[in-house]
């Protein structure tokens, strides 16, 4: 920040005159929603868990070239699909869109 004359100028975005009580409110859930989805999203039991879902998916990948006439294949696909986009969104929500320019 830049100083004029003898005072200090800073942005008006980090001054809470408390006019927006509702939204500060608002903002204090949602960090503590982002703070508990990141602990959920670094736990090791959530890593471990999508780590096997990728085997499992690569086990069903391999079944269904050899038993492609299983109804079974197309919702299990969908299913997978599912879980790896929550897991994708969930990445964005915790880290950002910078974590996939790096």
């Amino acid at each position: 920040e830049k100083g004029v004359g003898e005072y200090k100028v800073l942005p008006t975005d980090d001054f809470d005159f408390g006019l927006n009580k509702e939204e500060n409110h608002a903002e204090e859930g949602a960090d503590s929603n982002i703070k508990w989805l990141e602990q959920v999203y670094e736990h090791w039991a959530f890593s471990t868990f999508m780590n096997l879902l990728i085997v499992g998916n690569s086990v069903v990948m391999g079944l269904e070239t050899d038993l492609p006439t299983w109804d079974i294949w197309d919702p299990l696909e969908r299913a997978f699909l599912l879980v790896f986009v929550i897991e994708l969104l969930m990445k964005i929500q915790v880290q950002g869109l910078q974590v996939f320019y790096v």
